[in-house]
């Protein structure tokens, strides 16, 4: 028997997952149920931006990069991010999640000029280097990590109790993949805090059908076996 488990049960195209896995049973287990049970922490969200993002297309599922970049790599969306991490960001451990390279630098860059020590990492970051930053980042000699798609899976470090989104996304994985990586319990880390100069851009239709089988997959999977 063959189990498949995921924490982000839904794709960009809204379907379910019934092409890979033959699912009899789904159990869901969202944020709010996680944290009353204490698996996830609670979280502060503070977004009072809205960046417009009108005429900005979408391929394969979510907001197209270059086009997404150009409006939110802007000077004073920048400057938000800057100036809310230090109202509300508590000095805490933080991850920064950017459009692309140059937007990553960009806050990098101004986050360093405000005398914050952050550094940067992307694809083409040498693994040792990479795992220097990181180490930093957990002793604390770091304080803020700015990224492109390269800490949204696969990095632990519960320690990190602060996501900034610069990042609009309509994909409900994507968003939870990135939020997900301060949710996790650990000593004295009481909440997670999540910025952004953005209010969450998540069409409903992947709200309610994530982790659902198609339904040509649902009839197949009710029929006796031959």
């Amino acid at each position: 028997m063959l189990v498949g488990l995921t924490a982000t049960p839904c794709r960009g195209d809204g379907r379910g997952l019934g092409g890979i896995f033959r699912l009899h049973r789904r159990v869901p287990a969202g944020c709010r149920n996680s944290s009353s049970r204490s698996f996830l922490l609670k979280t502060r969200v503070f977004a009072p931006a809205e960046p417009d993002l009108t005429g900005v297309e979408t391929r394969v599922g979510d907001y197209v990069e270059s086009q997404l970049a150009e409006r939110m790599d802007r000077p004073s969306l920048v400057g938000d991010i800057i100036g809310h991490w230090h109202k509300h960001g508590e000095r805490r451990k933080t991850v920064c999640f950017a459009v692309n390279v140059p937007h990553s630098l960009h806050i990098r860059d101004e986050f360093v000029r405000s005398g914050v020590r952050a550094e940067h990492i992307d694809g083409s970051t040498p693994k040792a280097e990479r795992d220097a930053v990181l180490a930093r980042l957990a002793s604390g000699a770091t304080e803020i990590v700015t990224n492109c798609m390269v800490l949204t899976e696969g990095w632990d470090m519960p320690e990190v109790s602060c996501c900034i989104l610069a990042r609009p996304t309509r994909k409900m994985g994507l968003y939870r993949q990135m939020v997900g990586r301060v949710l996790r319990p650990a000593p004295d880390k009481f909440n997670a805090i999540v910025l952004g100069p953005f209010r969450r851009r998540i069409p409903a239709r992947l709200c309610r059908g994530s982790g659902r089988l198609d339904a040509r997959r649902r009839k197949a999977s009710r029929k006796p076996n031959a």
